[in-house]
């Protein structure tokens, strides 16, 4: 679709970073390609590490025009309204690229936290998917956002950070013992 919309060179050699950068979304996928028309790779490239979700647009404000707009639409949905933990559990996956296990949820955030609920939610309005090995992710055009508009609280950020330090010290210990490989696959 990138190519047809946008004439560039299959062969262009900024091109598949371009894609992957967005995670291949194909919202994103088609506004940067009405932008490569007359803006390289390169630029586009150089503009997304540097304006991030916003710099992806057709120059103006509608959900299918503008990234931001669309993304906005998914967080203003009566879904993520009645369950306020899908916001945190949001802003927990924007920090982790390669997302978070299902199971991992209630190590990261307190004892009343709906994890469950808040995934169901991020997954229903198209936030966050669960992968084949359970683990739910967000892909790059939401978590940049989120992290620009929308940053986690400290109080939220902690146990995050103390799991993450647990399991460090765990692959630590773990590197010459026997639990070795099952380390590795908790990883």
């Amino acid at each position: 679709a990138f190519i047809a919309i946008s004439d560039v060179s299959e062969t262009d050699e900024r091109l598949d970073e371009l894609l992957d950068v967005v995670d291949r979304v194909p919202l994103a996928i088609t506004l940067i390609a009405t932008q490569a028309q007359h803006t390289s790779c390169a630029s586009l490239l150089e503009r997304w590490y540097s304006e991030k979700t916003s710099g992806v647009s057709r120059g103006y404000k509608g959900r299918l025009s503008n990234l931001d707009t669309s993304i906005q639409v998914s967080l203003n949905s009566s879904r993520l309204s009645s369950c306020p933990d899908a916001v945190v559990l949001l802003q927990i996956l924007s920090l982790l690229p390669d997302g978070l296990d299902i199971a991992d949820i209630e190590k990261v955030t307190d004892s009343n936290f709906r994890g469950l609920s808040a995934a169901s939610a991020l997954c229903q309005v198209a936030l966050a998917a669960k992968d084949s090995t359970a683990r739910l992710r967000c892909l790059s055009p939401v978590r940049e956002y989120v992290k620009t508009y929308m940053p986690i609280d400290l109080a939220h950020l902690i146990p995050v950070f103390n799991h993450h330090q647990q399991l460090a010290l765990y692959a630590k210990a773990s590197q010459y013992t026997s639990e070795r490989s099952a380390m590795v696959s908790t990883l």
